[in-house]
């Protein structure tokens, strides 16, 4: 009975660990009628099911985050992605996502285009 027991707790415990995933986000940003770079777009990353000014792009459009997402493994499992969006002004990209597993996405070309009002 003891060993039922035990292995109940410590199947519990491991259904419910929790961990760490980190994804690396960079990419360039253009405006959509001129195709130039776009300098000091605001990079907006969700965290907690909100939004932050995670960064902002470089004279040539570039930027880069680093997104450290928690989950839990068993019955609370959480998406893995990243999502974020970019804006400047009354430019605005769709919102997108890079995903955890230490990878690398890299996006060439992200056109901002006006909000339609």
């Amino acid at each position: 009975m003891k060993k039922i027991y035990l292995l109940s707790v410590i199947l519990c415990i491991t259904s419910c660990s929790s961990y760490f995933s980190r994804s690396f986000t960079e990419g360039n940003v253009y405006n959509y009628k001129t195709k130039r770079a776009i300098e000091n777009a605001i990079v907006f990353v969700k965290s907690n099911n909100e939004y932050i000014e995670e960064t902002k792009t470089s004279s040539n459009g570039g930027f880069s985050f680093e997104a450290k997402k928690h989950f839990k493994i068993g019955y609370d499992s959480r998406d893995l992605s990243t999502k974020f969006f970019i804006k400047k002004g009354n430019l605005i990209s769709d919102t997108l996502s890079s995903y955890g597993g230490n990878d690398i996405t890299k996006y060439d070309s992200i056109f901002l285009k006006p909000i339609n009002k």
